[in-house]
């Protein structure tokens, strides 16, 4: 349902308010971007954009998710650095007492 590539084409449909946009800067086709976008809201069975001719919109869901996406990618983007650390043993944590 939501891998890393739905939420980068999510937040990049949303982003420019439209498919071929989005398609075009990640570098894929807009039938591409169409059709996983149209699995997403199939897979959540809510509408996250409202379509016209010549826009795309978010919906209230939309909205709502585009901010859980953006927080998830950060996440997804850190996670790789944060293990190399840990193996490398540095503290991810750091403690500071005031006596």
């Amino acid at each position: 349902m939501l891998d890393h590539d739905t939420i980068r084409s999510f937040i990049k449909v949303a982003e420019c308010s439209s498919f071929s946009k989005a398609a075009e800067l990640l570098h894929k086709t807009p039938a591409a971007i169409s059709y996983r976008i149209k699995t997403l809201e199939d897979d959540v069975g809510t509408q996250l954009f409202l379509r016209t001719t010549r826009s795309v919109s978010l919906t209230p869901a939309g909205l709502h998710l585009l901010d859980q996406c953006r927080m998830w990618l950060s996440w997804l983007d850190s996670v790789p650095n944060e293990l190399r650390q840990i193996t490398d043993g540095i503290e991810r944590q750091v403690n500071i007492v005031v006596n």
